[in-house]
């Protein structure tokens, strides 16, 4: 349910982050795209590796930005993307640190 109100409420933000703001993308810059994430996600699948879509198709984005020259992909946009990915884990750690706290408090 969380997820669909944050896709809901935030999605055409992540989306025009994703599709506008790294890097600008054509229709064939977006096949590259497509057709590199799915890739990478069959590949990494097929030898059994944990793989994130999102963080391949970022990736990808990345590449298709940085064939047509490093100016070309926005470092700062990227590098508040990562920022982003890496206060994830932590702040989920302790969310849900937070609730089963909570929740073991309130059963027992």
């Amino acid at each position: 349910l969380g997820i669909a109100i944050g896709i809901a409420v935030l999605g055409h933000k992540v989306m025009a982050t994703v599709g506008d703001k790294i890097t600008a993308l054509t229709n064939t810059r977006g096949f590259a795209v497509d057709f590199g994430a799915a890739s990478t996600v069959l590949a990494a699948s097929n030898m059994g590796l944990p793989v994130s879509t999102t963080h391949a198709a970022v990736g990808a984005i990345v590449g298709v930005g940085l064939a047509r020259g490093f100016s070309a992909v926005d470092m700062g946009v990227l590098g508040r993307i990562v920022a982003y990915w890496l206060l994830t884990v932590p702040i989920a750690a302790l969310t849900s640190i937070v609730i089963f706290t909570l929740l073991k408090w309130m059963i027992y």
